[in-house]
């Protein structure tokens, strides 16, 4: 899987767990203590997230950080 999957699958996930959980950005941001900037960087596949912020984002989401990076389902 190349670089550009693994961000798109990310994001997707990213995208895909904030609704499911019915939250916003800032409401993500918050609960990860990330930016809002860097979860919509995160969201739309901009970026390369360090290991830090995919840790932070999976406590967030309550999720093994390898989940962040499986296919989101299609919409």
């Amino acid at each position: 899987m190349g670089n550009a999957n693994l961000q798109t699958n990310l994001a997707g996930k990213v995208r895909h767990l904030r609704s499911m959980a019915e939250i916003s950005q800032s409401a993500l941001a918050e609960r990860s203590g990330l930016t809002k900037s860097q979860i919509t960087r995160i969201e739309s596949g901009m970026g390369n997230p360090t290991l830090t912020t995919i840790m932070a984002l999976a406590s967030a989401f309550d999720v093994a950080p390898h989940v962040l990076f499986d296919e989101p389902p299609v919409d």
